[in-house]
């Protein structure tokens, strides 16, 4: 069998893309029943942009990556409602261009119905995980589906709807081993299984496994799986292992049950045979079939018809209920199968049984199989190989490194062996079991052109026993020989051995002076004797190079190839940095990078010079932020040639001015200006009745004055010309000179004893006075002044005094 798909490649290509993250944690949400067939939401025209190789299996991994952290309330996303981690699968596929590979509907992830989409599309599920595969979550009770993702290696996925920090979004690393559901269900407790599908990507080295083989390979797979699946014995876990059968039965019928199986319906509940979920004789044929072809039936084509049926193939009889057998050939319309419980006995393995193409199989009819692409064998002991005459590869000049092996036969898995570590001449070489004993270690010292000796480490004369082919009487190498050890040099035509490599990591072992003679196994047992076989390129003749615990080890000499320098410590301004440079052994190289020096920028002001003190100029590297200081010198005074005046000069003060620095305030050259003359204002001030009347000169800038030209105070003088101007019997009329200097007039009446006024006039042009209610007949004593306001203070003349008599009533006027 061939497999297309390069696991280094892949991985490379995509942890060149993105860094390992840390792993997200356990407890994603469980999403049973959220996959449900229905509308599939796309938001791809929102996935951030990725440049695609054209490998499938890479691009589907770089692109889901490049989406690390989106999150369903994220503009352009998923709905929060909707659980889309399904709809992630397929909106990758569609950025990736892989949608004939991961197919867009149905928009479910439902194990058995996306699964058999992507079968249906050429996908295959896998027992390991690679980058590209899809992993499904899934009940290992039943058919329900919690979660679906995209693996970046065997163990760690990319997955959308991945709950991170409470947050529903894209996780880049998720570890697939601790998924747990929030219902605690889980693949540590058991409740959960991870299905890998391996979808058949385009220009992929992700493609799926395609079969390459001849009958004589498929004869000699099914004569091994006849050795290790022995005819009349029981494959069953009472032998201690299901890699092979052995002679204890399952006790069913002994506890009285009718079959094996599960305690349920008459069934016990013994530890029968089991393969990838299959029990008895389902999962008996699947492992013939695995074993055989290196993958699950379930990624082979499934066909429904009869007519065609291979050497290889996996037939059901019947549905649900029914019986499978592995087809060992067909000749003409007779198939001839090997199987589990075909004979009614629990769990015992059957050869060669038979049955027509179109007959029954324990009462079921034909219902349908599973074939491997590209196998067209029938009977694989009655076909010729397309290439009979098989020729080994020439050697390299040293395709094996000089070290001590143990050697694995690739058919068979058993070790080269020296029988019983023997240190003897002739010691058989066989077949047996890893026990790491030093009888199964070699050590392969270079003899020249690709040609080696092979020593046998359990030697006790210091490993100088070789590999060896036993030349019989004759002396003569020849195809047929068996192989023994013997001491080096003895015949050392026989001892001489090319080691060739076949491809992924298989090597064959050809004498090196007899072409297409190799070592090959004679039986699968542990003693039997290796021997010396033509080359019939087959797993047979083919070995692996083996570390002391067993395990494959590319044995080529190594030759350094170094990546790229890489920085280990970057340089800096003032320090040296280290660089390395990574063999993929792991050998490193380390040089010294020079210190980078500052790079200066240019000078910029910090702090401006004054006329009396420095200024601060500074730069910076733009690498280390380090920065320089350099000063400017003070700049002195610059000052005016022209006089600024300080201070104006007044009549009661002097003025100053000086000459002023033009960037300070400093000043020099400070001189006095003189006084300047008093600025008077004349005011004349008239004399009143109180006061003198006199001129103010008074200096309007300093408000300095004197007093000049005085004049005498004013005097109101008496009312003159009173008179009585008319009498009456009850009335007098008073009358007087006007006074131009009074404002008016008071006329007071003399009784009673005292004068009391009777009139007060407010003009000095009234000049009269009538006073009534008198008597007749009657002398009256009156007086007059004239008065003057002066502000709030009122000023009077002297009184002129008069008296007057009222007429005599009745009596006439006289005259003369």
């Amino acid at each position: 069998m061939k497999l297309k798909r390069t696991l280094t490649a892949v991985v490379a290509a995509v942890m060149a893309f993105t860094a390992v993250a840390t792993p997200l944690g356990d407890n994603i949400p469980a999403l049973e029943g959220a996959f449900s067939a229905g509308a599939y939401y796309s938001v791809k025209d929102s996935f951030y942009p990725v440049t695609l190789t054209g490998d499938g299996a890479v691009d589907m991994v770089n692109v889901a990556v490049a989406q690390n952290g989106r999150k369903d309330d994220d503009a352009g996303w998923y709905p929060s409602s909707e659980a889309w981690c399904a709809d992630f699968v397929l909106d990758v596929a569609r950025v990736a261009g892989q949608t004939v590979a991961v197919p867009d509907a149905p928009a479910n992830a439902a194990c058995g119905t996306f699964r058999n989409a992507l079968l249906k599309a050429g996908a295959m599920e896998v027992e390991t995980a690679q980058a590209g595969d899809l992993v499904f979550y899934c009940s290992t009770s039943g058919d329900t589906t919690y979660h679906v993702g995209i693996m970046k290696d065997s163990r760690y996925s990319v997955e959308g709807n991945a709950l991170l920090n409470r947050v529903f979004q894209v996780v880049d690393n998720r570890d697939t081993m601790t998924y747990t559901t929030t219902k605690g269900l889980s693949i540590a407790n058991g409740d959960i299984k991870r299905v890998f599908i391996r979808p058949n990507y385009s220009n992929s080295t992700n493609d799926v496994a395609v079969t390459s083989i001849v009958a004589s390979e498929l004869a000699n797979k099914i004569n091994w799986l006849s050795t290790q699946y022995k005819h009349g014995e029981y494959w069953n876990q009472y032998n201690g292992s299901l890699d092979k059968t052995g002679p204890n039965p399952c006790p069913c019928k002994a506890m009285g049950y009718t079959w094996c199986g599960q305690q349920h319906n008459g069934y016990c509940d013994c530890k029968c045979g089991v393969f990838h979920g299959g029990e008895q004789c389902y999962g008996f044929a699947s492992k013939m079939f695995y074993l055989t072809f290196g993958t699950y039936q379930e990624n082979a084509e499934k066909i429904y018809s009869i007519n065609d049926v291979c050497a290889g193939d996996v037939i059901r009889y019947g549905g649900t209920a029914g019986h499978s057998v592995f087809v060992i050939k067909v000749i003409g319309d007779t198939i001839y199968y090997v199987d589990c419980n075909g004979n009614g006995v629990p769990c015992q393995v059957r050869w060669n049984a038979t049955v027509n193409k179109w007959g029954k199989v324990a009462g079921y009819s034909f219902g349908y199989r599973y074939h491997m692409r590209g196998n067209t064998i029938k009977n694989p002991w009655g076909e010729p190989d397309p290439t009979p005459d098989h020729v080994v590869p020439n050697p390299s000049n040293y395709p094996v490194a000089n070290n001590t092996y143990t050697i694995k036969n690739v058919a068979t898995g058993k070790m080269m062996n020296v029988y019983a570590g023997t240190d003897k001449d002739g010691t058989k070489v066989t077949l047996w079991d890893r026990d790491g004993t030093t009888e199964q270690k070699f050590r392969l010292e270079h003899i020249s052109n690709g040609s080696y000796w092979i020593f046998a480490m359990c030697s006790s004369n210091g490993s100088n026993r070789v590999v060896d082919t036993n030349i019989g009487s004759d002396h003569v190498c020849n195809v047929g020989d068996y192989i023994d050890i013997w001491g080096r040099g003895s015949y050392d035509n026989c001892q001489k051995f090319n080691v060739v490599s076949v491809g992924n990591n298989k090597y064959v072992f050809e004498l090196s002076t007899i072409d297409n003679a190799v070592i090959g196994i004679s039986g699968s047992g542990n003693g039997d004797q290796l021997q010396l076989q033509k080359y019939k390129e087959n797993d047979n003749q083919f070995w692996y190079f083996c570390d002391m615990n067993g395990n494959v080890v590319n044995p080529a000499p190594h030759t350094h190839s170094y990546g790229a320098w890489y920085d280990k410590t970057k340089p800096t301004c003032t320090s040296a940095g280290v660089q390395e440079q990574k063999c993929s052994c792991g050998d490193i190289k380390t040089r010294t990078v020079a210190a980078l020096g500052h790079s200066w920028g240019g000078w910029a002001t910090a702090t401006k010079p004054t006329c009396t003190a420095q200024g601060v100029e500074q730069r910076t590297c733009s690498r280390c932020s380090k920065a320089e200081t350099r000063y400017i010198t003070a700049l002195g005074h610059n000052y005016s040639s022209e006089w600024t005046i300080d201070k104006q000069a007044t009549c009661s003060a002097e003025g100053s001015k000086s000459k002023h620095c033009t960037r300070c305030s400093s000043v020099t050259e400070v001189t006095a200006i003189p006084k300047t003359a008093h600025s008077y204002k004349t005011t004349v001030v008239a004399p009143t009745l109180t006061s003198q009347g006199y001129t103010v000169h008074e200096c309007t800038v300093c408000h300095y004055s004197y007093k000049d030209s005085y004049t005498s105070q004013i005097t109101l003088s008496a009312v003159t010309g009173a008179k009585v101007k008319t009498q009456g019997t009850t009335s007098l009329t008073l009358a007087w000179n006007k006074n131009a200097s009074a404002n008016g007039y008071v006329v007071e009446q003399y009784k009673g004893g005292k004068w009391t006024q009777i009139a007060k006039t407010s003009s000095n042009a009234t000049v009269t006075y009538t006073v009534n209610g008198l008597k007749a007949d009657t002398t009256y004593t009156f007086r007059i002044k004239g008065y003057v306001v002066s502000g709030t203070t009122e000023y009077s003349g002297e009184y002129t005094r008069l008296a007057a008599k009222t007429r005599i009533a009745n009596v006439g006027t006289f005259k003369g």
